[in-house]
């Protein structure tokens, strides 16, 4: 169980989690951990894998910010990236929004982590230019740890 009231309906994603979609519309497979810590942290440990392109490995931590959730991404190569996290559908549907920075040469980005019967779905999605948003990456994946998805 989650401490922090804003972070409590993300709860279901601690657990390990083993995923297969699609990145750059070529077929890749993912592995993450979802660990709780200090009881108002959440912190995502991720590992993908795609034949041609070099392994990718991130970790994403998400805390309460006053009355809202901001989950801030350190990729193993580029830019840590600070993400607003919005409830769209209570315990089941969130959307990370990243803004970039004035002047920043990063596009605007959109991730959307969706409650699954099997487990859960992610769609990140880039607006370059600042234009309309396009999905980038699609997983959905499935627990591999007794608990995950609870």
């Amino acid at each position: 169980m989650v401490g922090s009231d804003a972070l409590s309906g993300l709860g279901f994603l601690v657990g390990r989690w083993a995923g297969v979609g699609e990145w750059g519309g070529k077929p890749f497979a993912c592995r993450t951990e979802v660990t709780l810590l200090l009881d108002r942290y959440l912190q995502i440990d991720v590992h993908a894998e795609q034949e041609g392109r070099a392994d990718h490995d991130e970790r994403v931590i998400f805390h309460a910010h006053g009355d809202h959730v901001v989950a801030t991404l350190y990729p193993d190569r580029g830019d840590v990236q600070r993400f607003v996290v919005q409830e769209v559908e209570p315990a089941r549907v969130y959307r990370l929004v990243f803004t970039p920075p004035s002047g920043s040469a990063l596009s605007p980005q959109r991730w959307t982590i969706r409650r699954t019967e099997a487990g859960y779905e992610e769609v990140f999605e880039v607006a370059p230019g600042g234009g309309a948003f396009q999905p980038a990456v699609t997983c959905s994946y499935r627990p591999e740890s007794e608990g995950a998805g609870a």
